[in-house]
């Protein structure tokens, strides 16, 4: 069995889902894990979808930055969105992070607010 199927049962055993975000190797498998959980204790019902908008944004890499905005974090929230959301701690932080991505996902904006990803992400629907 190689490493990523190793991983992969692993994170499949901790957080019951069958999801595997793409392996960033410079992230420790242990920060993933957490995060995927608390994507999914926060989110719940719609938790595979923030999942794949982590993923699409960041990789799922809480010290990510763009390099052509101040987007940041997980969800890669820029600093206007972060404040008229009145979101509080470190954008680098992911449980900060996604605390304020459960706000804006909550919001008026919904997931429109990821929609510069929405290619990366939209596979994660199911069309029947």
């Amino acid at each position: 069995m190689n490493l990523a199927a190793i991983i992969a049962s692993f994170v499949v055993a901790i957080t019951g889902t069958t999801t595997m975000p793409v392996i960033d190797y410079n992230s420790t498998t242990t920060e993933r894990v957490a995060i995927i959980r608390e994507i999914n204790n926060v989110f719940e019902d719609n938790a595979e979808v923030m999942k794949r908008i982590g993923d699409c944004e960041s990789d799922l890499v809480p010290e990510a930055k763009s390099k052509s905005s101040s987007a940041t974090g997980v969800f890669q929230i820029i600093k206007g969105t972060w404040e008229s959301h009145e979101c509080t701690g470190d954008r680098k932080n992911y449980k900060d992070n996604i605390a304020c991505a459960k706000k804006i996902h909550d919001g008026p904006q919904g997931l429109g607010a990821w929609s510069e990803s929405f290619k990366c992400w939209k596979k994660t629907f199911k069309v029947e």
